[in-house]
């Protein structure tokens, strides 16, 4: 028999983050119990003994083959080198990148701050803002929340900005990014990279490169803009710990 128990996420906050609410994957397993985090709440679904692998099945369908899809080539190198590494440190860049449907990123701010300042003065500078802020405060964090998905807890790499123990860093620009959209009908972001890992005190020797350039996309489309696009530097992420578990 299958049952649905809902209770909100805000009174359960030592449950789940802010982020993973939605993300809409699945959060723990325990016996006959699974919990999927659907936007503001946590759904409980009990299931007796005969559903329990049609369900497991459903789900893989669901959450991992898209992830699984987003296959990151490799253009030079090998990855396998982080192979036993329990750091690594990383670097984001965003200089020069382009927005789907504008020459450049600086026209496709300039045309939104526009309409939103004649609909509402003051808000489109508010959205100026929070279109760079975004990028640490969401898509970064995000992607540091899913790099260890695919990976056994023995292989587990402690990943962070510019961290200073680590041997390696992982660069990951940013050359393209469609925000997608939820008005109803809603259509996924995008975003095209190229990734460079290189020894810190080495940094002009790539020892692995992806193909560039390298184009995810996001799993889910909420409302939220910043939220759609942080959605496809997850799935970065979790394609990244597959590549990973698959190195040796």
């Amino acid at each position: 028999m299958l049952k649905f128990i809902f209770f909100s996420v805000l009174e359960k906050k030592a449950a789940v983050s802010y982020f993973q609410t939605y993300i809409d994957y699945i959060l723990a397993k325990y016996n006959t119990c699974f919990f999927l985090i659907i936007n503001d709440y946590v759904c409980v679904l009990k299931l007796d003994k005969n559903m329990r692998d049609l369900f497991c099945a459903i789900l893989f369908l669901v959450f991992i083959t898209p992830v699984l899809g987003q296959k990151i080539e490799t253009a030079s190198g090998d990855i396998s080198i982080l192979v036993g590494e329990k750091e690594l440190s990383l670097s984001f860049g965003y200089d020069n990148m382009n927005v789907h449907g504008y020459p450049s990123e600086a026209t496709f701010i300039k045309d939104k701050v526009k309409i939103r300042e004649d609909h509402n003065p003051g808000s489109g500078e508010k959205f100026k803002k929070a279109w760079f802020s975004d990028r640490e405060t969401v898509y970064e964090l995000l992607f540091i929340e899913n790099f260890n998905r695919a990976l056994p807890k023995k292989r587990k790499i402690k990943v962070s900005v510019n961290n200073t123990n680590a041997k390696y860093n992982l660069h990951i620009q940013t050359l393209w990014v469609y925000p997608g959209y939820n008005v109803g009908p809603s259509q996924p972001a995008k975003i095209e990279l190229l990734l460079q890992l290189y020894e810190i005190e080495h940094p002009e020797t790539i020892v692995w490169e992806s193909k560039s350039p390298t184009r995810i996309k996001g799993t889910v489309a909420p409302y939220k803009r910043e939220l759609r696009i942080g959605s496809a530097y997850s799935s970065l992420a979790s394609g990244i710990s597959f590549l990973l578990k698959k190195a040796k």
